[in-house]
């Protein structure tokens, strides 16, 4: 919802007491929650759910075919959902088995419709002005009508996305990606020319820029990835690269340091609070604060492995290991 990615909205209510919500397996999703409701799905099952946020009690369940590891999004009563895996077809595509965009009423759980996707829809989607937009392991960014599900616009990216759900702002969408020969490139999709504004090939990444969702404000776009020599086994040089929102040019970049490379997700999710960048690092196995507009490092915090984005509120900034 917010391009700066600080998950953190005040309702004014009062805060909630403590409760464990049972699903039907292991949860890599976001929670969401929309007045008295939670929605969340389920890694592998494809589970989805709408819990009572004050009693905890289940209001219904429901299923697509594939895994969710994406925030169910809300709008006008409907709340939208991406599924898919992060294997590989033959031919290149990512995503085996039945991928694609579920829209559900979200206050009984009933499908209203679903438009299948050649590779996966593991990003979050994003809507706008009564479309759906959702990229994928196809190398496609489809827009759809968000009352219908019909497909309005299919445009060829160059490169296929993994989990970096595209951030809006300024009636852009901008996300990262990875083409089938390891070339990775950053991108800005005008929804209004339904076009790409324009494309920001990084020749020296190798690994992470397609996993993280970017975080945009004062237009400057946020995002981190991995550099290293091909060859060099399993270190890697962890940065963050700050872009112009306009021109794709990049004001600055700057590097985390080196470490040793993990199995997924190599790269740290960023937000922006009050001018300033919070990330982690699963690298380095810390945590940063960065000036927005200068990219001077204000404090490290050594710790673990950290990958999933912060949140802020009150000057103060959480996140997990």
């Amino acid at each position: 919802m917010n391009s700066d990615k600080n998950a953190v909205y005040d309702n004014e209510l009062d805060s909630l007491e403590s409760k464990i919500f049972q699903t039907a397996g292991e949860v890599r999703a976001t929670p969401v929650i929309v007045g008295n409701k939670l929605f969340v799905g389920n890694h592998k099952s494809g589970d989805v759910f709408a819990f009572d946020i004050n009693t905890g009690k289940k209001l219904w369940n429901n299923k697509v075919p594939n895994w969710v590891h994406s925030e169910m999004i809300y709008h006008d009563s409907k709340v939208y959902v991406g599924a898919g895996n992060r294997m590989f077809q033959g031919n290149g595509i990512r995503g085996t088995g039945i991928s694609g965009v579920y829209a559900f009423d979200a206050e009984s759980g009933e499908l209203i419709w679903e438009h299948q996707t050649a590779g996966e829809v593991m990003p979050t989607p994003v809507y706008r002005k009564g479309a759906i937009y959702a990229v994928t392991g196809d190398s496609h960014l489809y827009k759809l009508d968000s009352e219908t599900g019909r497909l309005l616009k299919k445009t060829a990216i160059k490169s296929r996305i993994s989990m970096s759900s595209p951030a809006y702002d300024g009636e852009k969408l901008f996300m990262g990606g990875v083409d089938k020969k390891r070339n990775y490139f950053f991108s800005a999709y005008d929804i209004n020319k339904d076009t790409f504004e324009w494309q920001q090939f990084l020749p020296a990444v190798t690994e992470g820029l397609d996993d993280v969702p970017p975080a945009v404000d004062q237009h400057i776009v946020i995002t981190t990835a991995v550099e290293r020599e091909r060859k060099a086994g399993k270190t890697g040089e962890h940065f963050i690269y700050a872009f112009h929102a306009n021109s794709g040019d990049v004001l600055w970049k700057k590097s985390l340091g080196t470490g040793e490379l993990v199995k997924n997700n190599k790269s740290g999710a960023p937000i922006i609070y009050k001018n300033k960048i919070y990330l982690g690092s699963p690298l380095t196995k810390a945590f940063y604060a960065f000036d927005l507009k200068t990219g001077k490092t204000l404090w490290t915090f050594k710790n673990e492995q950290v990958k999933a984005p912060p949140v802020a509120k009150d000057d103060i900034v959480y996140f997990s290991n």
